[in-house]
């Protein structure tokens, strides 16, 4: 990173400084076109780096204790946590999870709440789940297994329910059919101590991937309701060479029905254009539209540097303070959609 940075420098440097050898015009246009063509790789490489920033999360409709514990599983497990607000796309994120991480010989684990606010949730797995099979087959010799959770404080011996399929799916849809809601008693579930229970299963072999689909819309109970921690659960996925990689589908408990049409949280266009980029010092934001928004500025590693409530179709910045490197802004809508913009400062 700090080597393109010192290359857009002496670049910049080299397009500003006077030539002492007089050159043909035509050789002064072949220079130019050989620094911009070079500033231009130097640009794109800096403008495609991957900088990971927090998920924006309306609190208002998603569990703020759930979404830590599932964010907290995924960021130490090396996963990805995904919020839904609506159940029928299930299937279709689970077949995302699927195809973007499995490899051949996977191990994958379906870790899903029956309680009963999932009623609705675990119907929508039901109709979509030959689709969400097929997926799988993909691979090669991938392992399935499937455990379903309540609260095993109230459920009684109908708590957790499981079942290894190996490599021959064809009983996983009879499986999830017979699955029965439990009332569950208060909010938290046993997410932890369903865990632990799928694990004495004896089920983990791979040597390439194992992967853990934990699908709810409550958080976890904790001691003394629960036998275990997240963080005892953090330990056991990464206790042996592979770790069980948890990658969460965190669903909103509000029905569908409940929620306005308006999107929430989703990556959307607001910014309509940001410039200079590269800055020599002032950023300027130009909205699609006047409204309110929250503008977070992050560095390149990801940390947010300073946020700023505004109202306006604009929104200027001086930067004259910060060092140079790659910035972004990420710019935040009343109902948690966003937009991120990278720049780069180079003064």
């Amino acid at each position: 990173m700090k080597y393109l940075i010192i290359a857009l420098t002496l670049l910049f440097a080299s397009c500003n400084r006077d030539t002492k050898i007089e050159l043909t015009e035509e050789q002064k246009q072949q220079e130019l076109k050989s620094k911009n063509d070079s500033l231009m790789v130097v640009f794109d490489s800096l403008m495609s780096m991957k900088i990971e920033l927090p998920k924006v999360v309306d609190y208002s409709v998603i569990d703020s204790t759930c979404n830590k514990q599932f964010v907290e599983l995924a960021k130490q497990t090396d996963g990805n946590v995904t919020i839904l607000l609506n159940a029928k796309f299930i299937s279709k994120e689970i077949i995302k999870i699927i195809e973007s991480n499995s490899t051949e010989n996977a191990d994958i684990l379906f870790l899903i709440d029956k309680t009963s606010s999932m009623d609705d949730d675990l119907e929508n797995i039901k109709k979509g789940l030959t689709s969400v099979l097929a997926s799988i087959k993909k691979y090669k010799n991938n392992r399935l297994a499937i455990a379903c959770y309540g609260d095993k404080n109230s459920d009684g011996s109908a708590w957790f329910n499981y079942k290894n399929f190996e490599t021959d799916y064809s009983s996983a849809t009879s499986f999830i059919n017979l699955i029965s809601v439990t009332d569950g008693g208060d909010y938290p579930e046993s997410v932890f101590d369903g865990f632990f229970e799928a694990m004495d299963k004896d089920f983990w072999k791979s040597d390439s991937k194992r992967i853990i689909v934990l699908i709810g819309d409550a958080p976890s109970l904790n001691p003394p309701k629960s036998s275990h921690t997240l963080e005892e659960v953090i330990q056991k996925a990464k206790e042996n060479k592979i770790n069980m990689n948890f990658y969460p589908i965190l669903i909103s408990p509000i029905e569908p029905e409940l929620l306005s049409t308006e999107t929430r949280m989703e990556e959307i266009k607001i910014v309509d254009n940001i410039f200079p980029n590269p800055s020599n010092g002032i950023v300027n934001i130009d909205f699609l539209k006047a409204d309110d928004y929250e503008v977070e500025l992050y560095n390149q590693e990801g940390k947010q540097i300073e946020s700023t409530r505004i109202n306006g179709n604009n929104y200027r910045k001086e930067m004259y303070d910060l060092p140079n490197g790659v910035y972004v802004f990420r710019i935040i809508d009343k109902n948690k959609n966003n937009d991120s913009k990278k720049i780069i400062l180079q003064k």
